[in-house]
C-alpha cells in the first residue's frame, strides 16, 4: 500500500513538472493557429509556432520550471506523431511518388548522411555529435536525434549541441526553400515538393515551409517526409552497429544494448 501512494505521488510530482512547459507549448500553438487564420494567412500556423518559439523561448521563457514540460512536448508529441504518420503511409502512397522518388529519397539520405559526417569530422565535432547532426539533417530532426542518441550513448550536451545545429538549419531553409523552389522549378509541384520534403529536417518545418507555397505542394512534400521517416529505423539501426563496432574496437569485445524508442512498433502497426 505504501509503494502504490508512493508511485502516485511520484506520477503527480511528474505531471506537474511538465505541465508549465506542455501549456506554454499549447497556448503557442493555439494563437499561431489563430494568427495564420485571421492575419498571416501565407505563413501557416506551424511556421509561426517555430518563429513565436524562437524569439519567445530566448526573450522571455527562460524559467527552469518550463523546461521539463517544453522538452516533454518536444520528445514525447514528437514520437506520437511519428508513429500516427504511419497510418497515411499506403502502397498507394508510395505509387503516388513512383520508383524515381523512392529513388530520389534513398539517394539524399544516404548522401547527407556520408556528408555530414564528413563535415563533422572536418569541423572538429565529437563522433556523436555527427552521427546525431546526420541523423536530424537525414531524416526528421529532433526525434531523429532522440531516436540515435540512446544507440550511440550521447551525453545530453551533445544532444543540445546537435538538434541546435539542426534546427538552425533546418529554420534557414523552412523560410527560403519555398522562393529557392519556385525560383529553380517554377509551378511544377512535384519537385517543389520533392525539395522541401527531401531535404527538410523536421516534420513541422516540412508543412509549415510547403504551406507557404499551395496545398498541393504540401501534400507531396508530405509524401517525400513520410518516406524519409519510414526509412528512420534503419537510419538507428545502422548507427546503432557503427557506434558498437567502434565501442569493440576501442574497448575490446563488448556487449552495448541498443534501446528501442516507443514509436518505432507503434509507426508499423498502423502504417
Amino acid at each position: 500500500m505504501l509503494k502504490l501512494k508512493n508511485y502516485i505521488k511520484n506520477d503527480r510530482q511528474g505531471i506537474m513538472s511538465i505541465l508549465p512547459g506542455f501549456l506554454l507549448s499549447f497556448a503557442i500553438a493555439i494563437v499561431s493557429y489563430l494568427l495564420n487564420r485571421f492575419i498571416f494567412h501565407s505563413l501557416g500556423s506551424a511556421t509561426i509556432a517555430i518563429l513565436l518559439g524562437i524569439i519567445l523561448g530566448n526573450l522571455y521563457f527562460k524559467q527552469v520550471t518550463l523546461f521539463a514540460g517544453t522538452a516533454w512536448s518536444e520528445k514525447k508529441l514528437l514520437e506520437f506523431s511519428v508513429m500516427f504518420l504511419g497510418a497515411t503511409v499506403t502502397f498507394q502512397t508510395i505509387g503516388k511518388l513512383g520508383f524515381s522518388g523512392v529513388g530520389f529519397i534513398l539517394i539524399q539520405m544516404i548522401s547527407t548522411i556520408i556528408f555530414v559526417l564528413f563535415m563533422g569530422k572536418k569541423l572538429g565535432f565529437s563522433a556523436n555529435v555527427s552521427a546525431l547532426m546526420a541523423s536530424g539533417n537525414a531524416v526528421c530532426g529532433s526525434s531523429a536525434i532522440a531516436a540515435v542518441e540512446p544507440v550511440i550513448g550521447a551525453e545530453t550536451s551533445e544532444k543540445r549541441t546537435s538538434i541546435a545545429m539542426v534546427n538552425l538549419m533546418g529554420t534557414i531553409l523552412m523560410l527560403s526553400l519555398p522562393f529557392l523552389g519556385t525560383w529553380i522549378f517554377g509551378n511544377n509541384d512535384l519537385l517543389r515538393g520533392a525539395l522541401i520534403g527531401g531535404t527538410e529536417q523536421s516534420v513541422g518545418q516540412v508543412v509549415a515551409s510547403a504551406t507557404m507555397v499551395n496545398p498541393n505542394t504540401t501534400t507531396l512534400a508530405t509524401l517525400f517526409k513520410i518516406m524519409r521517416i519510414i526509412m528512420l529505423i534503419f537510419v538507428v539501426l545502422y548507427f546503432g552497429f557503427r557506434s558498437k563496432k567502434q565501442k569493440r574496437n576501442e574497448q575490446g569485445p563488448t556487449q552495448i544494448k541498443i534501446k528501442r524508442n516507443s514509436f518505432y512498433p507503434g509507426m508499423f502497426l498502423v502504417s
